[in-house]
């Protein structure tokens, strides 16, 4: 599992962040897919943790203070690897420090989406 930002749009200004994880079964073979959670503002993270992704909160226990994990058993990575993608900036951990890049439409995200695909690729 990896976790990195990589940069898009006009001087690469925004800072597209994800999460990377590996298919548990034949990850040559099996499918990527590109996880969006449908921002603004909803990091994929909550996809990961209660959705799709290879670990859950274990309701009701604690480790020092912060929730467990548990494995899913029906996680999608057990047939895919998942690129779990905070899209557009200012979703999730996605960020801009350009008040301008911050501003966003469909064919801008898309436009960022399709940039980052590239350069993961």
């Amino acid at each position: 599992m990896a976790k990195v930002y990589i940069g898009v749009g006009e001087d690469e200004a925004v800072q597209l962040f994800y999460y990377f994880v590996e298919s548990e079964g034949t990850p040559e073979k099996d499918p990527l897919i590109v996880w969006l959670a449908g921002g603004p503002g909803c990091s994929s993270l909550r996809s990961f943790f209660f959705e799709i992704g290879p670990l859950q909160i274990d309701y009701g226990r604690y480790v020092d203070d912060v929730p467990a994990l548990q494995v899913d058993p029906y996680s999608w990575t057990k047939v895919a690897s998942i690129i779990y993608l905070d899209a557009p900036a200012t979703t999730g951990y996605s960020y801009t420090e350009n008040s301008e890049a911050a501003h966003s439409s469909d064919t801008i995200s898309g436009s960022q989406t399709a940039e980052f695909i590239r350069k993961v690729a």
